[in-house]
């Protein structure tokens, strides 16, 4: 198995479909195919069923598609830490929902780098499935969103929203470790929330 047919393999979930999958994919339909194939094989499972409007997952395939994630997920990950400068000594994958970046994320991001220069931030736009999805495979560290997304070993934080203290308030906690990033609660009623693992 390699990640070339694993990225095949997500990518025909994805998109549903042999056909629209190697358009994403810039290859033939034959090669997806052919790809699809070889994993079936060394799995020894059925992983889609074809139908005439597209491809559904199959049991096998619905259990496969989580790991083909977490493996291609970690295998970027990898590649992004290795080939960092010596002067840097973390790495930061944060998820942030697009429509907080234009003003709260982008200050979660001025901060970090003002105050952290040694750490290297992976931004990673997307909406809440996403962010919860990514979060749950391990693939950010951090999700910036509108609504909590705490799996069994994560916690939510309340921020407090920059529109009522006039600046972004982060507890020191946040650069002891790239996997916490912490902020301070407030008072008033939740606006914003960050989770972290714990």
């Amino acid at each position: 198995m390699n990640l070339t047919i694993l990225k095949t393999f997500i990518s025909i979930e994805e998109t549903g479909s042999l056909v629209r999958a190697s358009e994403q994919l810039n290859v033939t339909q034959s090669t997806v195919t052919a790809r699809l194939k070889q994993l079936e094989e060394e799995l020894g499972q059925t992983l889609v069923m074809r139908h005439k409007s597209g491809v559904v997952l199959t049991a096998a395939g619905h259990k496969l598609l989580k790991y083909a994630r977490v493996m291609t997920g970690l295998w970027l990950q990898a590649r992004q830490e290795t080939s960092l400068p010596d002067d840097v000594d973390s790495l930061c994958n944060m998820g942030c929902h697009m429509d907080l970046w234009p003003d709260f994320g982008r200050l979660v991001f001025d901060e970090i780098f003002r105050e952290r220069k040694s750490t290297a931030l992976s931004i990673w736009p997307g909406d809440a499935a996403e962010l919860d999805r990514w979060f749950g495979e391990g693939l950010v560290d951090a999700a910036l969103t509108a609504h909590p997304v705490a799996h069994d070993n994560q916690t939510s934080w309340c921020c407090i929203p920059p529109s009522r203290t006039g600046q972004l308030r982060l507890t020191r906690a946040m650069y002891l470790s790239t996997t916490v990033m912490t902020f301070v609660e407030s008072t008033p009623p939740p606006t914003r929330w960050l989770t972290r693992r714990v």
